[in-house]
């Protein structure tokens, strides 16, 4: 049995989703699916290669001491899944910038239950600071308006990162 079918994961999330757990149970072998505010406080000494933070960071107080607490349960090799919100979003740039506005609302970037907001760049600077190297970066929920890309052109790139409204990291000590 290679180690990719020996890796344990742990679905980290402040919400449990019951159907989404149960998914993941069946398709992992070893799957545990627990709240992040809870990371710190448990008692196991298992380690996981996998460890899925999908929904909660940004839903903490200290989501950096959090992250630390990961690395406790963390495989040799192992990796951390993360998704966090894009505050940096063109939708809320639009609603601050030209509504002068910022409305909270049941879900989305703007959940009115999120603590912490980030950007691709303070997300990797988070990251970063926390002793985690970013294999790779993905951005999920994409724009795909067709005068963006154009709009994006013309400023050289510098809006690449409002596109998304979303972005997945993996991680790696």
């Amino acid at each position: 049995m290679s180690s990719v079918d020996k890796a344990r994961a742990r679905a980290g999330r402040k919400r449990p989703f019951v159907q989404a757990g149960q998914a993941l149970a069946r398709r992992l072998q070893g799957a545990v699916l627990g709240g992040l505010d809870h990371v710190g406080g448990r008692q196991d000494d298992e380690l996981h290669a996998l460890l899925i933070a999908g929904v909660g960071l940004e839903h903490l107080p200290d989501p950096y001491s959090v992250l630390q607490d990961m690395k406790r349960f963390l495989a040799p090799n192992g990796r951390i899944l993360v998704s966090l919100p894009n505050v940096r979003h063109i939708r809320n740039l639009f609603n601050l910038i030209v509504r002068k506005d910022w409305a909270y609302t049941d879900h989305g970037v703007l959940d009115r239950t999120h603590l912490r907001f980030f950007t691709l760049k303070s997300a990797l600077r988070t990251f970063r600071d926390g002793g985690f190297e970013v294999e790779t970066v993905q951005g999920i929920v994409s724009t795909k308006k067709w005068y963006m890309r154009p709009l994006n052109w013309l400023f050289l790139g510098y809006f690449e990162d409002t596109f998304h409204l979303q972005y997945a990291f993996r991680l790696k000590l």
